[in-house]
């Protein structure tokens, strides 16, 4: 899913939960329930984007219910202006402080020291019949 990376501890699963032409979705699901990580290029950047609570590997999260999510991730763009890129929410969050160690262990942008064994993939490419799934453990 273009830069968003989910690690997975002992316990924990990451895995596909929505492919379509404009968004994904990668599920989380560990001891604490699950949260879904939902990805888009093509959001509209909101009119307000909440309560700031931190920078967690290479996104600055901001605290917001809009549409039922808590948290929106911003990215820093190609320009000056941050763009919207993922919409957090899930049973394993609450809307309070303790969300944000969960957080910041889990969102990881790929450009950061994150392992990643299995990439999805979602837009027109996977619509058309490319793989969703684009590698795995044991791929190479």
């Amino acid at each position: 899913m273009r830069e968003l990376a989910v690690e997975a501890a002992a316990g924990e699963a990451v895995y596909l939960g929505y492919s379509g032409i404009h968004n994904g979705t990668l599920r989380w699901e560990g001891p604490q329930g699950v949260i879904e990580f939902k990805q888009s290029e093509s959001w509209l950047p909101p009119r307000r984007r909440g309560q700031l609570i931190g920078k967690f590997g290479g996104y600055t999260v901001y605290r917001k219910r809009e549409k039922g999510d808590f948290y929106l991730a911003f990215l820093a763009g190609e320009g000056a202006e941050p763009r919207l890129d993922l919409r957090i929410a899930g049973s394993a969050l609450d809307g309070s402080k303790r969300d944000e160690p969960l957080l910041n262990r889990l969102l990881q942008h790929s450009g950061t020291s994150a392992r990643c064994d299995r990439s999805y993939a979602y837009g027109w490419g996977v619509i058309m019949g490319d793989e969703s799934v684009v590698s795995g453990p044991g791929d190479e």
